[in-house]
């Protein structure tokens, strides 16, 4: 464990980081300006495209952080453990309305929430478990 706090050691590994989400980042914005009307129709896409930006954004701040020279240990551990909370109240936020939901067991088995109140048919003969967020209108 010397070397856990030698950020001289470390900086290979955060340019790269940075590099590829930068890359990635700007690999996305072409994919969503080329397919932007099949994106911004489908609200899976568009989650996933803003859950990926987050995801790269986020990994581009902490290298940025990790990067800024001469800082000490404690100036970046308040800096990530902000980010961290900013990540996790922000992804916490479900928008007003309906939301359906399953668990995934092994990776193969979709299963309804057995402590959900509520449910609705999935399309495939199974059945999701529901959330209503801020008295959403009907199910």
């Amino acid at each position: 464990m010397e070397f856990a706090y030698k950020p001289e050691l470390w900086q290979s590994l955060f340019d790269m980081c940075a590099l590829a989400a930068v890359t990635l980042s700007g690999l996305i914005f072409v994919g969503l300006s080329i397919n932007l009307r099949n994106v911004v129709s489908s609200p899976v896409h568009l989650a996933r495209a803003r859950e990926a930006l987050i995801a790269l954004t986020v990994l581009l701040t902490v290298a940025i952080f990790v990067l800024i020279p001469e800082q000490g240990r404690v100036p970046v551990g308040i800096e990530l453990i902000a980010l961290s909370v900013l990540v996790w109240v922000l992804s916490l936020r479900l928008p007003r309305g309906v939301h359906l939901y399953s668990f995934v067991l092994d990776g193969a088995e979709w299963r309804p929430d057995p402590s959900a109140p509520l449910a609705a048919d999935d399309s495939f003969g199974g059945h999701n478990s529901v959330i209503v967020v801020d008295g959403a209108p009907g199910l």
